[in-house]
């Protein structure tokens, strides 16, 4: 059995066959769509996916007010992002309006998610330069996350050593309020 990979760029709706040996087509608005053709079947691949404006990957396609809404980002944010480049370029309508693709959406959650866990945004930049670079820089990205793996597990540590020392002086003041209420005293006035 024969199996053929091609690779094609989309570009507002129109196909661009890439050459292997070509230099990458820089546009911010494309769409790298590999395309396996195993048995007659055909696997879309939009991992690295530019978020184009073609409406047959954009059918879900939200609004950023609607990704704001539904994700707790403001559209500020979302456009910030954009700019510092933790999200990449989102496709736009004729009208020059972002539109958000799941995949989009997926990666937000994720720079959320490293957010969250307290990665510095330069740590968010160079993890999403790596994966706008493709699968060479897989175990660069693992490398990446398992650092920051372990400092979040450190930071739960921390955490979880706080929190034993806030439960342990919680149940010394409710032993002393017990202690307190059976001799009949909360603090300095008596229980009647």
């Amino acid at each position: 059995m024969h199996r053929l990979r091609s690779r094609f760029h989309f570009s507002f709706g129109l196909p661009l066959p890439i050459l292997a040996d070509a230099p990458s087509v820089s546009a911010r608005m494309q769409c790298r769509i590999s395309l396996n053709f195993v048995d007659q079947q055909i696997v879309l691949d939009l991992e690295f996916t530019r978020s184009p404006n073609l409406s047959f990957v954009m059918s879900k396609a939200l609004t950023i007010g609607q990704v704001a809404a539904t994700s707790g980002v403001s559209a500020h944010t979302l456009r910030y992002y954009e700019q510092a480049g933790l999200l990449r370029p989102v496709g736009r309508t004729d009208a020059g309006h972002r539109l958000y693709s799941p995949a989009d959406l997926d990666w937000l959650r994720f720079v959320m998610r490293l957010k969250a866990t307290g990665m510095p945004i330069a740590g968010m930049q160079a993890f999403a330069a790596l994966r706008a670079e493709g699968d060479a820089t897989i175990g660069a990205r693992r490398e990446m996350l398992v650092e920051h793996r372990e400092a979040v597990l450190a930071r739960i540590a921390e955490l979880q050593t706080n929190l034993d020392a806030i439960t342990d002086k919680i149940a010394v003041y409710e032993a002393a309020e017990r202690e307190a209420a059976s001799a009949g005293h909360i603090g300095n006035a008596r229980l009647d």
